[in-house]
């Protein structure tokens, strides 16, 4: 990163080494910023204006009596190495470069502020050597201190993440163990109930079916660990509308022939999204599953697909007209996990609508929903706009 720097001002500012023009005085003054002159030769600071006093704590003449124990004994350890290799750096660049470096300097209390620093060549000898280097600083501790929190929740989501992946794991291989077997100790002692002895067998069919719930809620809890490791890992990509909506129709093609469902299909407004393929595929067989478990049954059921663009955004629409929801009562079930907003009994977890919603968000998208009881739902897929 590389600028021109004015060696008219520099010369100015340099006239007789330290006799400042009035004009430069006063800018260097009441500037914001930090400006510093810094000696390669003595390894020191030369000048400074008052904003490296005020960002430290310390006032100018603390700074220059250091010496050349002021960046020893200022700057961070850590970052001591990275700032003399950027000296160095400035020691053989040529006249009208700027370097940068970010470092951190112990304020007067104690406490660390990060620097962002701006350097140029400002005084060379005889020979051309540098003899000095001027600079503008400024404090970017807060941005620092944001990067790094969000770094620190990062790792965070991933230590969580992580351990969700080993409950998965335990889920799937050490708690449906037990179940599997009560299943099967049930099932053999069913067989040995003596015939017309139907209050035993109402009541091993009872334990059966509950067996096969916990089942199918440890298999979901597996299915939500998975879906997140597969968001954290999923890249998005351009995708075509018209073959992704082909590939789920074909994932769940005899459910749609058995129920003879009507599909449309108009995405002429919008054919392509920016999305993880398998994740859009995974939303698509969720919202269409649903239009075919949810249908009424006094009418042949139908689904429509249609694209609107929005601002940037590519908004998909999947409307069915199937038995609808009491969005009064149900709105906030809806996309809960383990939750269903229906009254109607069909199958399910209750965690595919958890799912797409989780997925879409992680994208930066969103989901909604309208219906009326008994006149179907229109579920609204709001694609994060390209370059968001």
């Amino acid at each position: 990163m590389s600028e021109p720097v004015s060696t008219d001002v520099l010369s100015q500012f340099s006239e007789s080494r330290w006799g400042a023009t009035p004009f430069l005085e006063k800018v260097t003054a009441i500037a914001p910023t930090i400006i510093y002159v810094f000696n390669q030769q003595t390894q020191s600071n030369e000048y400074s204006n008052r904003s490296l006093g005020e960002s430290m704590g310390y006032e100018v003449d603390e700074i220059q009596r250091m010496g050349d124990e002021f960046m020893p004994t200022v700057c961070h350890p850590d970052d001591l190495p990275v700032v003399f290799e950027h000296f160095r750096r400035v020691r053989a660049m040529p006249d009208g470069e700027v370097l940068q470096v970010t470092y951190r300097m112990k304020h007067k209390d104690g406490s660390w502020v990060w620097l962002l620093s701006y350097d140029t060549v400002f005084e060379r000898d005889r020979d051309g050597d540098v003899l000095s280097h001027i600079g503008v600083a400024s404090d970017i501790t807060a941005q620092m201190e944001a990067e790094l929190a969000l770094q620190e929740a990062n790792e965070k989501l991933l230590a969580v993440n992580q351990e969700l992946a080993e409950l998965a794991y335990v889920a799937s291989h050490d708690m449906r163990a037990p179940i599997s077997n009560i299943a099967e100790l049930t099932r053999a002692v069913k067989q040995n109930v003596a015939v017309g002895d139907t209050e035993s067998g109402s009541l091993l069919d009872l334990i059966l079916r509950s067996c096969e719930r916990a089942d199918e809620r440890i298999q979901a809890v597996v299915a939500v660990a998975q879906a997140r490791d597969a968001a954290l890992a999923a890249e998005p990509a351009e995708v075509s509308l018209d073959a992704a909506i082909e590939e789920a129709c074909d994932a769940i093609g005899p459910l749609l022939e058995t129920n003879d469902v009507a599909l449309t299909v108009d995405i002429a407004a919008a054919d392509t999204v920016t999305f993880a393929p398998l994740q859009l595929q995974s939303i698509l067989v969720n919202l269409l599953t649903n239009a075919v478990k949810y249908r009424r049954r006094d009418r042949t059921p139908a689904v429509e697909l249609r694209t609107v663009r929005a601002d940037r955004s590519v908004v998909l629409t999947v409307t069915d007209n199937g038995v609808g929801i009491d969005l009064g009562r149900d709105r906030d079930r809806i996309f809960g996990l383990f939750k269903q907003g229906s009254n109607h009994a069909v199958d399910g977890t209750g965690v595919g609508l958890y799912l797409v919603r989780q997925m879409m968000a992680r994208a930066g998208g969103d989901i909604g929903v309208e219906s009326t009881p008994g006149d179907g739902a229109t579920f609204t897929l709001t694609f994060p706009a390209v370059g968001s």
